[in-house]
Order: structure tokens, then C-alpha cells, then sequence
């Protein structure tokens, strides 16, 4: 015969310990937020350009929550664009900054390890621009993607 483990008042303690969870796990459950995603996106989206002629683009963004801090690399055909710079952008506006404008290796369409953060403990969460970039169009004709690749956005 089983020895009998619940007694009358362990009976009612079980479920004193149940009303609790009730009350207690939706508390848990009802404090989970939804986070916005943040935009990255190449403007202009489209261009056409002339042979040997210079054109800007940025890298924008449209936060989903705080940010202070991004990194990426951009890559494009070496065969048809050549990257001349990367400026800063006006994303972190005022702020004092650190900026890597990355390394350019127009041999293999890149440009690596870009990256601007805000030195101390400020954020922001309105649009604005993480860089720009000057091209120019080689003599090849044809079309090439402007892609950012390995991103990263922090707060």
C-alpha cells in the first residue's frame, strides 16, 4: 500500500501555492517588450551615372530603438566603381564621436571595418546618416549593387 503524501492541509497549501503562480507568472510573461527593428538602407537606391563621373551615396538609418554605436562593410564591383572616401554622417549630431571612415580595397569591391560610435553614455533614436561614400564610375558599363554586409547596431 502507498503511503498517502498529501494530508488535508497539505491539500490547501498546494493550492494557496497555485493561486500565487496564477498571480505571479503573468507578471513575468506581461513584462516582455516588442522591439522595433532598425532600417539600414543605401540612398539613392538607384543612379545612373556617366563614365568617369563622381557620385555620392549614403548609408541611412532609421533606429528601432536607442542607439549608440554601428559597424559594417560595404562591398561593390571593383570591375565598374571605384570607392574614393567615407565621411561621417550626421546620425550621432552633435555628440562627441569616435569614426573608423574603414579601409577601401577597390581590388576586391570592399570596404572594411566601418565603424562611429559615441564616446560616454548618450544614444539616440532619431534617423538620420551613419556615412557617405564617393564613387566613381569607370569606364565598364553595366550596373553594380552597393551592399552592406557583417552589420552591426548596438545601444
Amino acid at each position: 500500500m502507498c503511503p498517502r503524501i498529501f494530508k488535508k492541509n497539505n491539500a490547501k497549501d498546494i493550492i494557496i501555492i497555485f493561486l500565487l503562480a496564477i498571480l505571479i507568472i503573468p507578471s513575468f510573461l506581461l513584462s516582455v517588450q516588442a522591439v522595433e527593428h532598425t532600417i539600414l538602407r543605401i540612398d539613392p537606391s538607384t543612379q545612373v551615372v556617366s563614365t568617369g563621373t563622381s557620385f555620392q551615396v549614403t548609408v541611412y538609418c532609421i533606429p528601432g530603438q536607442r542607439i549608440k554605436a554601428f559597424e559594417f562593410t560595404i562591398t561593390y564591383n571593383p570591375k565598374l566603381l571605384r570607392a574614393n572616401s567615407v565621411t561621417e554622417g550626421d546620425i550621432f549630431g552633435d555628440y562627441k564621436t569616435f569614426f573608423n571612415n574603414g579601409s577601401i580595397d577597390n581590388n576586391a569591391g570592399t570596404i572594411n571595418n566601418i565603424y562611429g560610435l559615441i564616446l560616454g553614455p548618450d544614444s539616440v533614436s532619431s534617423s538620420g546618416t551613419f556615412i557617405s561614400i564617393s564613387f566613381t564610375a569607370k569606364s565598364t558599363l553595366g550596373s553594380s549593387a552597393i551592399s552592406l554586409k557583417n552589420i552591426g547596431v548596438t545601444n
